[in-house]
């Protein structure tokens, strides 16, 4: 029975009685429901225990072809190259030595590469500078083999390595000062293993392919053994930087969101529901409905196989916010026919009627929502769209399957239920000043919303992946480090075809080559790397040249000069040293030979950009790249890398924020005309979901939020989201119709009535997001604060934009204004 504090507040005087729960047609079931109210928690409780139990750890696809489905043409190209050279996993650990030219600092590194072979899972090779022979030592070698064929092996197994020649030299400072400076102009070491400077090297560590190894635990394991070499040396800092690490903290921060950040939702929106309600069973709702749901996902993620990357966010938290609009709604219609059914169970039916078809159709529209995603190129963004709208049905049915199990007298209710009343009350009048006064209402609510939106002109996508994380994130500091002392660390390859025979006229026009493309855009191409800077690159500041009676022939492996020998036959006798187990994987970095009868095979040129540049600037050097590598070594040439992948995804994503919104609007707007029946209504009701979308979007180009894998997808989930407050207030507007009221009036109880459930929603929902925002992972940390903003700004438009129109439609066809309460 309702409590004396029932009548300290009264409700709208035009609202009317709710008409007894027997005129529905929904009645029966709706009383079924009620008495197996108890063994129906018992039944989910039990489910969910089960899952929990039983259920599979989801697992994230881990590596970059993960966001793309496998016909498409840049992963087909990738994994084509991948084949041929080997995979671009490489893991770069820098860090800055003042002794690195003594015996001391060479041991360290030899020590940190011994070490990182040795215990690190996942790495198939390491090279640094003290492992690297010196090039004019293996020049003089070439030289010697072409005199004497026979004395290959003895010869190059006897070349001393940098670390050696530098302990040999340790007494001689000039002689370490000029082996520094000729080490530091080559091509294959400055910038790669040495900075200009040589004070900073870089150990490049490959790693095996993510399908094969845990990349996650790899990076982690290579950060323990930087961290303790910095430590036992005095160092001061060890960065560890490359693809492979942006994905492993990317996929890192989505786990840890996901075993944390689904707690902090589901507990910020049993608070806030247990504030509005005061009622611990409401205050449980969400946590049961939502994590069921969770784990119902969960299981079908994994029994379908389903891959999720960065782009699915931390679907935990996204997953169990889907259950509170229905719960909110549920709960405030509860709390009303409190006020007005004296038998609580009366109320309770009363109720599960009433809200039925809202709770369905918004289930059924958020979904069609998520599905708009199904028209996205990005695989993970199409599976994220089947997940979440599966999600959205599930949510929506628990929640009304567990309603009634709150519904039952309460003592102490009254304060509660005075406050829903207050709440309906200032809603209601609200709505009658907006509806006396509906021209002056749309002009000062949609003005400034016009001006927020404004900022979408601005918009820009995000191409430069370390801006991903925090800046205080130890990947990105560790990022500015390299790329400020070494140049660009992103990388992209032009594949073409391999010539029948590689001549030295071919290798100088390769080389010809490389260095147009090095001007194509001279501030973003910091390295253009090929074959031919390994067969013909010069030693600018070579000493060990021949005598001046001889006649120079071709330019000398890895620089020097040979003499006067056939240059056909020293060629022959590079390709001959570089065969050999100690040095073949300097050819296979550019040369793929083709297995016998299947033609020469393929070569690649390595071009280094900064990674930081803008995704436009990226696609139009990659094209003019493309077009200079064409014109000179064939049209089979085609680009590839990480990089370029890295540009494809942002231009698909591009795509998909576009195109999923066109598409979401469009099933919701036939949503919103099947439950309505009336084409004017449905337009209207899609201007606060239009709204949402506008203000966050807005919001995003004045605050140069760039859109990323994960604030793409905010308009399609905000717009999907806002809709929900839009089907309660207008399928309750036609309910008020349907009994004889006024469409004035209708529309002032039907906002009394539903309006404490869209207050509630949005402020549940918008706190439940607003948990992401904790995330070190700006993508996640933006999408969480961007829809909360949008969907707040959904439930003004519900509230304030909505009620306007019908009032400015309807104002001349009725007579005098909506009585005041």
């Amino acid at each position: 029975m309702p409590g004396a504090g029932d009548h300290a507040v009264t409700a709208p005087p035009d609202a009317g009685k709710l008409p007894p729960a027997p005129a529905s047609r929904l009645a029966p079931l709706a009383r079924a429901l009620f008495r197996v109210r108890f063994l129906i928690w018992a039944a989910v409780l039990a489910i969910m225990t089960f899952l929990w139990a039983t259920n599979d750890p989801v697992r994230f696809n881990q590596s970059i072809e993960g966001f793309f489905p496998s016909d498409d043409p840049a992963l087909v190209g990738y994994t084509r190259a991948a084949r041929s050279f080997g995979g671009d996993d490489f893991v770069f650990v820098a860090y800055e030595d003042p002794e690195l030219w003594t015996a001391a600092g060479m041991d360290r590194l030899v020590a940190l590469s011994d070490s990182i072979e040795r215990a690190v899972p996942g790495v198939l090779r390491t090279e640094s500078l003290a492992r690297m022979p010196l090039p004019w030592k293996v020049d003089a070698a070439a030289e010697a083999v072409v005199a004497q064929p026979l004395a290959l092996a003895r010869i190059l197994g006897g070349l001393a390595t940098v670390a050696h020649e530098v302990r040999a030299a340790a007494a001689d400072p000039p002689r370490i000062h000029e082996l520094r400076e000729r080490i530091t102009a080559h091509p294959l070491f400055r910038n790669l293993l040495v900075d200009a400077r040589g004070l900073t090297t870089a150990l490049m560590v490959r790693l095996g392919s993510p399908d094969d190894i845990d990349t996650m635990e790899s990076v982690r394991q290579l950060r323990a053994r930087a961290d303790q070499f910095t430590a036992e040396h005095g160092i001061a800092h060890a960065a560890v930087v490359g693809p492979p690490v942006l994905l492993a903290d990317g996929f890192l921060s989505l786990e840890q969101d996901n075993r944390t950040l689904g707690w902090v939702a589901m507990a910020l929106m049993a608070l806030t529901m247990l504030l509005a309600v005061r009622n611990l069973w409401w205050a449980m709702l969400p946590l049961v409905a939502g994590w069921t749901t969770w784990l119902v996902i969960q299981r079908f993620i994994t029994h379908y196989r389903l891959e999720l990357t960065l782009s699915s966010g931390p679907i935990v938290a996204q997953t169990v916010v889907l259950c509170m609009p229905a719960a909110s709604h549920l709960a405030m219609h509860y709390r009303e026919a409190r006020r007005k059914i004296a038998d609580f169970q009366n109320a309770a039916i009363e109720t599960l009627c009433a809200v039925a078809a809202p709770v369905a159709w918004c289930s059924i529209t958020a979904a069609a929502g998520y599905l708009a995603l199904l028209s996205s190129s990005v695989q993970p963004v199409f599976q994220f769209g089947i997940t979440m709208a599966v999600g959205n049905i599930l949510a929506g049915l628990l929640s009304y399957l567990l309603a009634p199990g709150g519904m039952w007298p309460r003592r102490g209710a009254a304060r509660a239920d005075a406050d829903v009343a207050q709440v309906a009350l200032e809603v209601g009048s609200w709505t009658t000043r907006i509806l006396a006064h509906p021209g002056r209402a749309l002009v000062l609510f949609v003005v400034p919303c016009l001006i927020i939106g404004t900022g979408m002109f601005w918009l820009r996508f995000e191409s430069n992946y370390i801006r991903v994380f925090k800046s205080r994130a130890r990947v990105a500091e560790d990022y500015r480090i390299v790329e400020d002392r070494m140049g660009g660390i992103g990388l992209a390859e032009l594949v073409f075809p391999a010539p029948e025979r590689v001549t030295v006229d071919w290798l100088e026009r390769l080389r010809d080559t490389s260095r147009d493309l090095a001007r194509v855009d001279p501030d973003l191409v910091t390295q253009v790397l090929s074959l031919a800077d390994v067969l013909l690159a010069q030693d600018p500041q070579a000493t060990e040249s021949v005598p001046e009676s001889s006649s120079v022939g071709m330019p000398g492996l890895f620089g020097g000069a040979v003499g006067p020998a056939d240059p056909a036959r020293v060629l022959r006798a590079k390709l001959r040293a570089l065969s050999l187990p100690a040095y073949a994987h300097f050819l296979s970095n550019f040369w793929a030979p083709g297995a016998a009868g299947q033609g020469p095979g393929e070569m690649r040129i390595l071009v280094r950009i900064r990674e930081a540049a803008e995704a436009d600037r990226k696609e139009q050097a990659f094209a003019r790249l493309v077009g200079v590598a064409r014109d000179r070594l064939g049209d089979a040439t085609f680009l590839t890398g990480l990089s370029h992948l890295m540009t494809q995804i942002t231009r698909a994503i591009i795509t998909t924020q576009f195109q999923s919104t066109a598409l979401s609007c469009a099933l919701i707007l036939l949503m919103l005309f099947l439950a309505l029946r009336n084409p004017l209504w449905a337009v209207l009701a899609l201007l606060p979901s239009l709204l949402s979308v506008a203000l966050v979007l807005g919001a995003m180009g004045w605050l140069d939020l760039r859109i990323d894998m994960s604030t793409a997808l905010v308009a399609s989930v905000a717009t999907g989201l806002s809709v929900d407050d839009t089907f309660h207030c207008l399928l309750r507007w036609k309910h008020e119709l349907r009994h004889g009221h006024s469409k004035m009036q209708a529309l002032r109880i039907a906002y009394a009535g539903a309006g404490p459930g869209v207050i509630l929603s949005s402020a549940a929902v918008s706190l439940g997001f607003l948990a992401l925002v904790f995330s070190e992972f700006m993508p996640t940390a933006n999408f969480g604060w961007l829809v909360a903003v949008a969907t707040l700004g959904g439930s003004l438009g519900n509230l304030i934009l909505l009620p306007a129109c019908l009032g400015f439609l309807y104002r001349d066809r009725v007579s005098g204004s909506a009585p005041a309460p």
